[in-house]
């Protein structure tokens, strides 16, 4: 049973979230999977996999089939079961340690 968000935090989690695809985005850093019949049949298996919602395994789906280097999540859950599903580093932003670890990700990326 996922807990409920109080305003406060979810709005913090929104904007730490747009922020950081804000800044991805200024650098050329986020790619777009387009959600088609064949993407959205291949994320099933990661449904019953990684006992994921299905917006969840689309998510990481998208992440896997782009290659991509981070998966930017809220959910300490989501997070959890995403572990060893792809070469991406996996961070819940709202986790402290995981928040300033991506920071770190981030400025090792840009000196690159």
């Amino acid at each position: 049973m996922r807990s409920e968000l109080l305003e406060q935090e979810r709005n913090y989690v929104i904007f730490g979230m747009l922020e950081k695809v804000n800044q991805l985005v200024s650098q050329g850093q986020i790619f777009q999977v387009s959600l088609t019949d064949e993407v959205a049949r291949s994320s099933t298996a990661i449904i019953t996999d990684k006992h994921l919602s299905p917006g969840d395994a689309l998510h990481l789906f998208s992440a896997i089939v782009a290659s991509c280097d981070v998966l930017l999540l809220a959910d300490k859950r989501f997070a959890e079961r995403a572990k060893d599903s792809g070469d991406f580093e996996i961070f819940n932003i709202m986790n402290d340690d995981d928040y300033s670890n991506l920071e770190q990700f981030l400025a090792k990326i840009e000196m690159a």
